[in-house]
């Protein structure tokens, strides 16, 4: 696996993460909110890594 390939996965994790405890009602909190943006920076940054 390419350093991209690792990177778009940790942001397909953590959004396909906060999408499961939302579904649990686990977590709450300006941060927690948070996390999918996170997940979707690193997916955008993946395409630009060469």
């Amino acid at each position: 696996m390419t350093i991209q390939n690792i990177i778009a996965f940790a942001g397909c994790a953590l959004v396909l993460l906060w999408v499961v405890l939302r579904y649990f009602k686990i977590g709450e909190g300006k941060y927690f909110n948070a996390i999918p943006l996170v997940g979707l920076f690193l997916l955008i940054a993946s395409l630009f890594i060469e």
